[in-house]
């Protein structure tokens, strides 16, 4: 018990001292505030009839700290707020940054102010962000600050030194690990570990509400297909425009837009019908059976939350599984394990998916998902040594990789090294008396994919009379994918973008912007934004651009995967980039095998043989923690970043904004 208290006392210091920090951060600026200087410029000012308002420049001749805008109760929720002035430095006006003034976060009425001496003139503009008027009930300089505590920035930056702290411990080798949490306290460990997860993934596909109640009628394909199944047909009934059906080409959407041809944005349109293109595999597990049984229709954030809870299951499975690629002499270390687990479920590409949880990202979480179970379960059906165990292992796995076609097609890409993981695994030697994969195992992993194949097949050739045609030619998206052909400049420029662009990092909040991106192909830019490239901007998949120097620490089958599964990645973004464009959701499709390879080396890195960290084991480890909170961060912060118009400072500007005070 003394040794554990001892363990605690850093952690306890370490919150003393942040909330001291916080105390003092909160509340520094409020404490300079020259006494006697509250000055009240203006009340009841309301907009004029363009919108906006602007207040005379009022002679104040004294040091001004802040500006309080106080918004009353009858008008607009959210004010942009401008201030010109003139200082002892500045003989002539000039314009600060806008500000935004939102009536639900306090801290944003009080707007510091940096002048140079003295504010000689002041002017305060302001404009609605919306069309209500604005009616601001006082303006006010130098108001007295009340004491303020950040809860919010307080918890985040405990549990960001906590999971700092937290990590290098569990990274001081296995002795550590066994002696704060036994073995009979692991799984206990592992619960917790998950439910935050989960709990997690919950809050956020719910930060953004545009997501949760969408106004757009393409959003809801999922629920219009579930009708229609219901009703044994596998066209919707939608009726097609008479310009559309008379159309020369009706894949040219820009043309139909230009005639003003109604048509649906985004369905497959195809011999007269409207179709469903996006994999039938999400709708058959979760969105017809909940219509079926209660009449009522699950939302697309529910459903992509769902594929999340089984892609953590998978990510818990599949890493266990990966331990035991290694040496046999070593152990695992949970400490090693547990944050492997959390880095990948929370990879940014997968917190970009649940913060716009849109119909969109259900085909790419559920293949995440599913190819995620699939591998997991065919590596532990191949460790099984009971036979019954061994071969329904297997046929579950291959269903999940069967079903990984009806989510989305380029993901079996990656299965294609399944066939060889599992004949290199049951070769070894110290996977005896398992024994090879027997003639029944073979039968038990391919009848799932002869029984699934065989259903999309039929489902494909009832809608667009092929049965390897999935329909997203047929798409009235914004291009005409029929004509877009094969560019191979187009691939390389695409995998540049998703690969190896650099983030847009500046010093204000969210600190990541989408970069320029620049394309000089003479062709149509087919490209929507990004947050960069995943081998640039997360520092956890950086071992992988250095596979070269890590032979001596895998070998083996570790060896095929580390260089196999990201060449799949590799060439699912030149497919994505040559078929539909760069997107930033479509990085999803490639991070699968590059985070695969990266736990692969990162275990390998770090793992001791004795429980001893050596002084270049501590480097690497040190390494590591930097790796994996650089990564988090760059997630938490793109989750804030705008990209379009649907980001959180548009659609949660109180969330959005509460999180910005935190940094100004």
């Amino acid at each position: 018990m003394r040794e554990r208290l001892q363990w605690m006392k850093p952690f306890i210091g370490t919150v003393l001292g942040l909330f001291l920090l916080e105390v003092v951060w909160s509340n520094w600026y409020g404490m300079t505030i020259p006494k006697n200087t509250h000055q009240v410029l203006a009340r009841d000012v309301w907009t004029e009839d363009n919108g906006s308002f602007e207040t005379a420049p009022i002679i104040l001749d004294t040091y001004v700290k802040n500006v309080y805008i106080a918004l009353a109760e009858d008008g607009a929720e959210q004010v942009e707020i401008t201030f010109s002035l003139t200082d002892e430095g500045d003989r002539y006006a000039y314009e600060l940054p806008t500000r935004n003034v939102l009536k639900k976060v306090s801290d944003t009425s009080y707007i510091a102010l940096y002048p140079f001496g003295k504010v000689n003139t002041l002017q305060v503009k302001g404009r609605a962000v919306a069309d209500n008027p604005v009616h601001v009930a006082a303006i006010e300089v130098n108001r007295p600050m009340p004491l303020r505590f950040h809860m919010g920035r307080f918890l985040f930056l405990m549990g960001f030194v906590l999971f700092v702290y937290l990590s290098c411990q569990s990274l001081r080798g296995n002795r550590v690990m066994e002696k704060y949490f036994p073995p009979s306290g692991r799984g206990i460990l592992i619960a917790c570990s998950f439910l935050t997860i989960a709990v997690i993934g919950w809050k956020l596909v719910h930060i953004n509400p545009v997501f949760v109640n969408p106004p757009w009628p393409h959003h809801r394909q999922y629920q219009e297909l579930a009708q229609v199944l219901a009703k044994g047909q596998v066209y919707l009934d939608q009726e097609p425009s008479e310009g559309l059906l008379q159309a020369e080409n009706p894949y040219d959407t820009i043309a139909l837009q230009a005639e003003q041809i109604p048509y649906l944005m985004d369905y497959a349109f195809h011999e007269g019908k409207y179709y469903v293109y996006f994999g039938i595999v999400p709708e058959l597990l979760c969105f017809l059976p909940f219509y079926l049984i209660t009449g009522n229709h699950l939302a697309n954030y529910q459903v992509i939350y769902l594929f999340y809870l089984l892609f953590v299951i998978g990510v818990f499975g599949l890493v266990r599984e990966l331990f035991y690629l290694q040496d046999k002499k070593t152990e695992e270390n949970p400490g090693v394990y547990l944050l492997l687990c959390t880095a990948v479920c929370f990879l940014p590409n997968y917190l970009y998916i649940l913060t716009r949880p849109d119909m969109y990202h259900i085909p790419i979480m559920s293949a995440t998902a599913l190819l995620t179970l699939s591998l997991f379960l065919l590596l532990a059906g191949i460790r099984k040594k009971n036979k019954k165990h061994r071969i329904l292992l297997l046929v579950l796995g291959a269903l999940c990789g069967a079903g990984v076609a009806g989510c989305r097609p380029q993901f079996l890409l990656y299965e294609f090294l399944f066939p060889v993981v599992i004949m290199g695994i049951s070769g070894r030697k110290e996977e005896k008396p398992a024994g090879k994969v027997a003639f029944d195992e073979v039968f038990a992993l391919l009848l799932p994919y002869l029984l699934l194949g065989g259903l999309f097949f039929w489902y494909n050739k009832a809608r667009f009379g092929s049965g390897f045609d999935f329909g997203a030619t047929y798409s009235l998206t914004s291009n005409d994918m029929n004509h877009r052909g094969f560019s191979m400049p187009r691939m390389i420029q695409g995998v540049f973008c998703f690969l190896f662009q650099p983030a847009d990092i500046r010093g204000v909040f969210p600190f990541v912007f989408k970069p320029q991106v620049h394309f000089e192909l003479m062709s149509r830019d087919l490209s929507e934004f990004t947050f960069g490239g995943m081998l640039t901007n997360m520092a956890f998949l950086w071992p992988v651009m250095l596979v070269p120097l890590w032979k001596k620490q895998v070998r083996g089958i570790q060896q095929i995967m580390t260089v196999g599964f990201p060449v799949c990645s590799l060439i699912i973004c030149a497919f994505d980039a040559n078929s539909a464009g760069v997107l930033q959701r479509y990085m999803a499709d490639g991070v699968w095998g590059l985070w695969i390879a990266a736990v692969l080396l990162w275990m390998n890195l770090l793992h001791t043989t004795d429980g001893v960290c050596r002084e270049s084991e501590r480097r690497m480890a040190g390494f590591f923690v930097f790796s994996l909170t650089g990564t988090f961060l760059f997630g938490f912060f793109m989750m804030f970043a705008m990209g379009d118009a649907n980001g959180l400072m548009n659609t949660n500007p109180e969330l959005y904004y509460r999180i910005c005070s935190w940094f100004t």
